[in-house]
């Protein structure tokens, strides 16, 4: 709309007309220059500096991301951006962190396993401070199960191995097997040597450990053994403590006391070429078999408390040595098969 020249200098109507024209016409023009300069703001907010094309769409597209969506200005869209690549750079930081310290782990138990020149490994858990994936069974940064520590045992002669456990409740079946040690020793942390078993519990609680072909001296001590009836079973049975051809196997200070009475299961079963010395205090309380020798397997019963149980010490096809203390078990001692029970010493000759 163009503005008219008044072409007289009388005020008549015709005057006025185009008067009014003109100022209608500044009007509009001042509200398209504000307009104008307002969207030109808008784009100053979105000037793209140093941007190597001429399109004048360019502008327009620095608000678009990859995936089309559109921001109301360049600064919205690239702080999103860059917080999205913010967050996938931590995330693949926070990976390579993880996969370094389980690389680290696996060098170490590859160091042991060939290496396997230290005279005393010890390997340490904690249910409520360890990682599996990310410890190395050290003191500062231990495992979190049983299981995770017996998969470090080398499998090559070494000196000796002791797994060190926190106290905490640790409901896995752990097996060791097929490993050639000098000793290996499954242990409670804490000081237990003030502790009644008979009266109080133990501060390690374990569901079952078993040893398969372990040749060498194994020891057991201070460990509770809970939630049988989820247990694994050996020979129709469910088992607690198991040591199948193995070495020699001390029990020291445990405590078997669900109440399995009714159950298929046993405390203790000693198979095969392996012994077991069952001592200082060990409790069996209202078990279905306290004790149980099979299949050649020998036990030596010196020092258990316990009653309520329903079977002592079996010597199913095994040798066992002493009797449990009196009122142990509704049945004392039984043999089946061509068991040997060896109640006292003989001479012969």
């Amino acid at each position: 709309m163009l503005l008219k020249k008044l072409t007289t200098n009388l005020i008549t109507g015709k005057w006025k007309e185009i008067f009014n024209h003109n100022v209608d016409c500044l009007n509009d023009l001042e509200t398209s220059l504000k307009e104008n300069d307002d969207y030109l703001n808008t784009r100053i907010d979105n000037l793209v500096l140093s941007s190597g094309g001429d399109s004048p769409n360019e502008v327009v597209d620095g608000r678009v991301d990859y995936k089309g969506e559109t921001y109301s200005v360049l600064q919205e869209r690239l702080i999103a951006s860059e917080r999205l690549f913010r967050g996938e750079i931590d995330e693949l930081q926070n990976k390579q962190l993880n996969m370094q310290k389980q690389v680290g782990q696996l060098n170490g138990s590859i160091e042991q396993i060939i290496g396997g020149s230290a005279a005393q490994i010890n390997i340490y858990v904690s249910a409520s401070n360890g990682s599996d994936q990310t410890g190395d069974g050290s003191e500062e940064n231990p495992f979190a199960t049983i299981q995770m520590a017996f998969n470090q045992v080398p499998l090559i002669t070494i000196p000796s191995v002791t797994i060190w456990i926190d106290s905490g409740v640790y409901l896995e079946d752990a097996v060791l097997r097929n490993v050639n040690v000098t000793s290996v020793y499954v242990r409670c942390r804490d000081n237990i040597d003030n502790i009644d078993v008979s009266t109080s519990d133990l501060p390690v609680k374990v569901r079952s450990i078993a040893f398969y072909y372990v040749r060498g001296y194994i020891q057991v001590s201070g460990l509770q053994f809970v939630d049988t009836a989820n247990g694994p079973t050996y020979g129709g049975s469910i088992y607690q403590l198991l040591a199948d051809q193995s070495g020699y196997m001390s029990v020291v200070k445990c405590k078997f006391a669900n109440d399995n009475r009714n159950t298929a299961s046993m405390g203790i079963c000693i198979n095969g070429t392996s012994q077991c010395h069952v001592y200082n205090g060990t409790y069996f309380y209202k078990q279905n078999i306290a004790i149980r020798a099979k299949f050649m397997g020998t036990i030596l019963i010196s020092d258990i408390v316990g009653s309520q149980n329903v079977v002592g010490a079996q010597s199913d096809d095994g040798l066992i040595r002493r009797e449990p203390p009196t009122s142990f078990a509704d049945t004392q001692t039984k043999v089946t098969g061509c068991g040997l029970y060896i109640k006292k010493g003989l001479v012969l000759g």
